[in-house]
């Protein structure tokens, strides 16, 4: 709903349709019923083949950038925590990001995925660290963080986050 608010349209009318259904079911209908319709890259990727009637109208706007971020808990939170350490340091790696950026390569010609280094080159600054570390929790909701990234822009049980 931001990219209605953003462009100062409230969708509504005969035009804007509703289908309360998952993005390749609401996809699919896009291409049959010959409408318009906003879905991920990854999604895209892995069925556009099948699109006989959609096409590419808009892509690359820092807006439609979505990035994600690990949470980590404190040191001895958790007995899984030194494993969940490890494997942010090995997605965060070279060889982890070389892995995200290729992965379905070999099925649909592209990676279905962008590195760290796209959403860097789209966002810019706002994108270094993907480590971000829950510092306490109390009643099972996450108080405090630490980390660097686009972290004012995300929010964790509604809460936003502060980088």
């Amino acid at each position: 709903m931001d990219a209605w608010e953003k462009a100062n349209i409230k969708p509504a009318g005969d035009w804007y349709v509703v289908t309360k259904d998952f993005m390749m079911a609401t996809l699919k209908r896009a291409d049959t019923e010959k409408g318009y319709f906003m879905t991920d890259s990854s999604t895209w990727v892995s069925v556009r083949k099948e699109m006989k009637n959609l096409t590419i109208l808009f892509r690359g706007d820092v807006f439609l950038v979505n990035t994600y971020h690990t949470l980590l808990q404190p040191e001895g939170a958790t007995p899984g925590q030194k494993f969940a350490s490890q494997f942010i340091d090995f997605v965060s790696s070279a060889d982890g990001q070389k892995i995200i950026a290729t992965y379905g390569k070999d099925l649909y010609g592209e990676g279905i995925y962008n590195d760290a280094e796209y959403a860097s080159s789209t966002i810019g600054d706002i994108f270094h660290y993907t480590r971000f570390q829950v510092v306490d929790i109390k009643d099972d909701r996450r108080i405090g963080l630490t980390g660097k990234g686009g972290a004012a822009r995300h929010r964790i049980n509604g809460r936003k986050l502060l980088g």
